[in-house]
């Protein structure tokens, strides 16, 4: 928490809010702006969803990501993700030399339109998010058809996505992840 010194100097000057409030304000401000910053090493997000297969069967699913650490001298990031859902875990450390940033995010909400999304409003366990939704389809070889498609609503939050997406349309499987905790 960053420390600093208030300094209260008597004067004719009449203020319409009290000096009470003003620090609270002072105090919520700086609080909120240390929470939310990122990247930074011990920021977490959790997902929680669903996988669909082709035969209609269901299995929950559960992904984190964590920042381990960064290394100064390389500028890399090192991320773990894990993934569990009933009998399976899988567990995946990367080194990564750019993470999401809230100057990203300012940047996809103020161009959503521009860049081919839709500007939408979304709730989530983890809270209410602006977010910019954008759909991709990813194409297998030359083929005509679509091989997968993807939406993501990118938002404010430590590796930008409040919720996603995936659809493999050649198999029938379908992943639904969404946001639940931002560390």
């Amino acid at each position: 928490m960053p420390k600093f010194k208030i300094e209260i100097v008597p004067t004719h000057l009449s203020f319409p809010f009290s000096f009470a409030k003003f620090a609270l304000f002072v105090g919520i401000i700086l609080s909120a702006s240390a929470v939310l910053a990122y990247p930074k090493v011990g920021n977490r997000v959790a997902y929680r969803g669903t996988v669909s297969a082709s035969d209609g069967s269901l299995k929950s699913v559960i992904e984190t990501k964590e920042v381990l650490s960064y290394h100064e001298g390389t500028k890399q990031w090192l991320v773990k993700t894990k993934k569990s859902s009933p009998g399976s875990t899988s567990e995946r450390i990367e080194s990564l030399s750019a993470l999401f940033t809230p100057t990203e995010a300012e940047e996809w909400l103020v161009n959503c339109e521009a860049y081919g999304g839709t500007w939408e409003q979304i709730a989530t366990v983890a809270g209410r998010f602006d977010t910019c939704h954008m759909r991709a389809e990813r194409r297998l070889f030359d083929m005509d058809a679509s091989y997968e498609t993807t939406e993501i609503w990118y938002g404010d939050v430590p590796f930008g996505h409040v919720r996603k997406i995936r659809r493999d349309l050649m198999t029938g499987k379908k992943m639904v992840l969404e946001l639940t905790h931002v560390q």
